[in-house]
């Protein structure tokens, strides 16, 4: 069986303003790299195979806070 585990990248200072960001590419502040180091440990835990994310670098910069735990390359899907 496979499992698949959604994980929504960390704070942006347009997240921390209330702002809609749509496709719009603003990194993680501050807080958002602090709170994906914190989450990807137990996302490690669960063993995964693949890590995938958007091109947008607040989605890459939390999916490569479990690369690096994992090994992982970060695989970026346009889609």
């Amino acid at each position: 069986m496979t499992t698949l585990v959604l994980w929504r990248h960390g704070q942006t200072d347009y997240n921390l303003a209330g702002r809609v960001q749509g496709r719009v590419d603003i990194p993680l502040n501050d807080t958002g790299r602090a709170q994906a180091a914190a989450a990807a440990p137990g996302l490690a835990a669960l063993g995964p195979s693949l890590v995938v994310c958007s091109p947008l670098e607040r989605a890459h910069g939390t999916a490569r806070e479990l690369g690096a735990l994992t090994g992982l390359s970060v695989t970026i899907d346009d889609g």
